[in-house]
């Protein structure tokens, strides 16, 4: 029977990328998900197991933090902020629809797991700063950045999303310390495994009554793309820098359904 919610394959992803797009899925799914008592029970237990796999990151990743990733922390802070106000403010400019409708979509996907950047853990930050530079490369985000002219700001979040991860990057090589999907397989299992349930769920219900579920389906595949494109190309970028997947780009891998979440 064919499925209508994409395969999720979670053994591609690394652990930041598991707590942005678990963040990003339960947005999706309280926004445009039915509220019965098994999807209300199964979000919180993705919350919940993915609060503990950040937990266990940030408790690795702790040693590395210096004073120049911090800085630097700090600075793509500020760039998202600067990019943010921008778009923020082209949204209540109802004069000129164009504007107003460019500013409106690139809101949408400039969305964050929480109120403000600066209380975002890095991890979370990181993951989904990349989910946003990811998603500015289609042709319609393409089209309004140009509209709005706005391309200066993205180019400085990229830039200094750029210089923060070649510091981490350059630190974990210095101290051979690096947080992989081995480092934390309990918790992204656990991550993946809720996931699925959910999934699974969706799918079901989806297959019983399309239109209901058609705008819930929609958006998760969209940000099922979004996270499968990032991890291949990630991958890709890997295999051709080293000659073979790195052992981050090619992490132990996260099963829970036949080597892969998959959506029924």
């Amino acid at each position: 029977m064919n499925k209508d919610v994409k395969s999720f394959f979670s053994s591609l992803l690394r652990p930041d990328e598991f707590i942005a797009c678990a963040g990003r899925f339960c947005e999706i799914v309280s926004r445009n998900g039915p509220k019965d008592p098994y999807v209300t029970g199964k979000l919180q237990d993705i919350m919940n197991s993915s609060l503990s796999l950040e937990a266990t990151v940030q408790a690795k990743k702790t040693a590395l933090f210096t004073d120049d990733l911090t800085a630097k922390d700090e600075a793509r802070n500020e760039a998202f902020c600067s990019l943010y106000s921008c778009i923020d403010g082209s949204c209540g400019i109802t004069m000129r629809p164009d504007i107003k409708t460019a500013a409106d979509y690139l809101m949408e996907k400039i969305k964050l797991p929480g109120n403000r950047i600066d209380r975002i853990g890095n991890t979370k930050k990181t993951g989904a700063i990349m989910r946003i530079l990811e998603s500015f490369k289609n042709p319609d985000a393409q089209s309004y950045i140009n509209l709005l002219q706005i391309s200066d700001l993205v180019t400085a979040l990229t830039n200094a999303q750029t210089a923060y991860e070649t510091a981490y990057q350059t630190k974990v090589t210095a101290e051979g310390k690096t947080v992989s999907v081995s480092d934390t397989k309990t918790e992204c299992n656990e991550v993946g495994y809720h996931i699925n349930q959910l999934f699974n769920y969706i799918d079901g219900q989806a297959q019983k009554d399309p239109a209901a579920f058609a705008n819930l389906v929609s958006e998760l595949n969209v940000a099922i793309s979004d996270v499968m494109a990032l991890a291949h190309r990630r991958r890709t970028r890997a295999k051709d820098s080293n000659g073979k997947a790195s052992s981050e780009s090619n992490p132990t891998a996260v099963t829970t359904n036949n080597e892969a979440v998959k959506a029924g």
